[in-house]
């Protein structure tokens, strides 16, 4: 007997020594002890500590965001470590969250190549020019090699920022943003998911991606849609998963849900799974109406004195979100057209496949559209400005455009008004 119990004891001695070589493996794969910070606050964001949903409390508020408050600035190491020291054939040794300021995250054809292009501002900011989509595909060091071999390192206080449209959408890239880079500032372009889809698909002809019928691309995403369907087109849905609502609330879950219920546990099993739960992450979000203002701003004369009031305070906003200091001014927004240029014939023959929503042959298509953006509509107005993490500018100028997302624009010449930017939009 005793010495059966000696096998016991030795048997389970040695699962609990497997058992916590295992994990500390897993927490030295993202671990995320800032090397340079001497304040234990910014030791406490890296944390790997998450509190139950139910447990957290998010407190209503009413901030127009106009009369700003800095948010602080990520602090940068005193002398810039080697990579090796930072991570080393896929183990993470110390955090990089310090190489990665802000994030353009979402949504394809929002405005996501515009902020791009525009944050890359002398001595203030810098961006990659290409979209940096590794976190979507678990490539989490092929992608802080890029930014600390591409992004400038001078001057110090130079804010680093990328673009992937798709972040919002991948399960791993929302992973990979919580364990590796909690502390990055996330910017999300939206607009009104009827405008979104043509402006998407159109998109995708102009550059020569053979597209299915308009129709057939209702519901989710399959292989012959080429990532374009009408399900993308609930940016609600993307956004539930960063973790800034209750998702207790009945009537919240009814705005979530589509036609099963199994898409509100797949966004409680996002939020669980990827701990995006209790994250202090902050998120900038604009609708591509308010980047409008500044093109027409910069492009047009006879522009109104109050669109130039609010292209100027959204610069301001922006320039609050990111931490820059008072004597900073952005300047006006450019005007970026992405995808492929042809000449004058060859537009010409391309544009026949284009679509135009408003034909009577996509009525269908619209009300789904309208449904998404009815819904994404009220639960971002009702549920995620509550959360003291989403930073709007002008909120009320703000939730007076979702609320155009309850009609048809093509009954109320919203497609007519917004063409002139449209096409810059992505």
């Amino acid at each position: 007997m005793p010495s059966l119990r000696r096998s016991i004891i030795v048997t389970f001695m040695g699962l609990a020594y497997a058992i916590m070589v295992l994990t500390q493996g897993r927490l030295m794969r993202t671990l995320s002890n800032t090397p340079q910070s001497s304040s234990s606050g910014s030791q406490a964001d890296d944390a790997m500590i998450v509190p139950h949903l139910e447990e957290r409390k998010i407190k209503k508020k009413k901030h127009d965001y106009g009369a700003c408050d800095l948010l602080p600035v990520m602090e940068k190491p005193l002398v810039r470590p080697a990579f090796s020291d930072i991570v080393r054939n896929w183990t993470f040794f110390k955090s990089p969250n310090w190489l990665l300021d802000f994030a353009v995250v979402g949504f394809p054809k929002c405005g996501t190549s515009t902020m791009m292009r525009y944050l890359n501002i002398p001595n203030v900011s810098a961006s990659l020019q290409d979209e940096q989509c590794f976190l979507s595909f678990n490539q989490d060091e092929p992608f802080v090699k890029d930014l600390y071999d591409k992004l400038p390192s001078d001057p110090p206080h130079l804010l680093r920022g990328i673009k992937c449209p798709q972040n919002l959408e991948s399960d791993h890239a929302l992973h990979n943003f919580q364990t590796l880079f909690p502390r990055t500032k996330l910017i999300v372009g939206v607009r009104h998911p009827i405008l979104w889809f043509q402006s998407f698909y159109n998109f995708r002809v102009n550059n020569y991606q053979k597209m299915i019928p308009a129709n057939e691309c209702i519901g989710r995403c399959l292989g012959k849609t080429r990532s374009t369907c009408t399900d993308r087109g609930r940016f609600h849905y993307s956004l539930a998963r960063l973790g800034k609502t209750l998702l207790n609330d009945p009537e919240e879950l009814k705005l979530l849900r589509s036609h099963n219920q199994k898409d509100v546990q797949a966004i409680r099993r996002s939020i669980t799974n990827f701990t995006f739960l209790g994250s202090n992450t902050k998120v900038f979000l604009y609708d591509t109406d308010q980047l409008a203002h500044d093109i027409h701003t910069s492009s047009h004369h006879n522009i109104t004195e109050e669109s130039a009031r609010m292209a100027k305070q959204f610069r301001e906003d922006l320039r609050c979100f990111l931490g820059l200091p008072p004597q900073i001014e952005l300047p006006p927004m450019i005007q970026e057209i992405p995808g492929i240029r042809h000449g004058a014939a060859k537009q010409a023959e391309i544009d026949k496949g284009k679509i135009n929503i408003c034909d009577d042959t996509y009525i269908e298509l619209r009300k789904v559209l309208l449904d998404h953006g009815t819904k994404a509509s009220r639960w971002i107005r009702h549920y995620f400005l509550q959360s003291k993490d989403v930073f709007v500018s002008q909120r009320e100028e703000f939730e007076k455009i979702l609320q155009t997302w309850e009609h048809d624009p093509c009954t109320t010449n919203q497609i007519a008004r917004s063409s002139a930017t449209t096409n810059s939009r992505a």
